[in-house]
C-alpha cells in the first residue's frame, strides 16, 4: 500500500497532541504524512479498537490486541512490505485482586458513551482534500 492510499483513509488516533498514525507513517515511509483525516481521538486502545471495528477509520493498535479480530476477519492489516513498528513503552500497574487468571483482560463491550459518540460521528463525513 502506498503513502497516498494510506493518507486518504479516515483515522482514529489516541491523542491530538501526539499522533501515533503519523509516527507509523514516518516509520514505514520515512517521510511526513501530510494532512490526515482524523475522525476521532480515543485515549484507550479498547476504545480505538471499538471505533475501528465500527468502520469509523483505521488506526494503529498493538498486534496482540488485533490478533483475535484478524483471525475472525473483522480487522485487516495494512501492509507496506516494511518491518513492523516496535515500541517498548511499559506501564506499571497495581494488580487488582481477582479470581480471573487475567484480571485486566475483559471482553470489549461498546459503552453507552461510545454508542453516542458513534452516532454523532456517523453524521460527520470526512472532508477530502482536493
Amino acid at each position: 500500500m502506498t503513502l497516498k492510499e494510506i493518507s486518504s483513509f479516515p483515522f482514529v488516533d489516541y491523542y491530538s497532541t501526539g499522533s501515533l498514525a503519523r509516527q507509523w507513517i514516518k516509520h514505514h515511509f520515512k517521510r511526513n504524512a501530510g494532512p490526515l483525516q482524523v475522525r476521532a481521538y480515543a485515549a484507550a486502545v479498547d476504545f480505538v479498537l471499538e471505533l475501528v471495528i465500527k468502520n469509523l477509520g483505521v488506526a494503529v493498535v498493538p498486534k496482540y490486541v488485533a490478533e483475535p479480530f484478524l483471525e475472525k476477519g473483522r480487522l485487516y492489516p495494512i501492509q507496506t512490505g516494511r518491518p513492523e513498528m516496535k515500541d517498548s513503552i511499559w506501564l506499571n500497574v497495581v494488580r487488582i485482586a481477582s479470581s480471573s487468571r487475567h484480571p485486566f483482560i475483559h471482553p470489549i463491550q461498546l459503552s453507552s458513551t461510545a454508542n453516542r459518540l458513534l452516532k454523532i460521528l456517523s453524521l460527520v463525513r470526512p472532508s477530502r482534500a482536493q
